[in-house]
């Protein structure tokens, strides 16, 4: 007796993908600088205002990962805490 695997779909990107492991891990990076950044940007306001745009550009990349994230993650297949299998948005 063999185990029949479901059907894939091909526009999901399933748990098991090593390519989604390093994007969460990556995304998990931008999450602690992020984390780390924000609260020197709202301390030192005024003493930074000079590297404004390099800070500004370095924010809205940010944001452009996170954008990429939510889409990432509302494409991905998920196990339910009763290890069901829901691949279907």
């Amino acid at each position: 007796m063999s185990i029949v695997m479901p059907k894939r779909n091909k526009y999901m990107i399933y748990p098991d993908n090593h390519k989604k492991e390093v994007w969460d891990l990556f995304m998990t990076i931008i999450l602690l600088v992020s984390c780390v950044v924000t609260p020197v940007e709202i301390a030192f306001e005024n003493d930074i205002s000079h590297f404004i745009s390099g800070i500004q550009i370095f924010d809205w990349t940010m944001d452009i990962f996170f954008l990429a994230d939510m889409v990432i993650i509302f494409n991905s297949a998920q196990y339910t805490d009763d290890y069901d299998f829901i691949d279907n948005r």
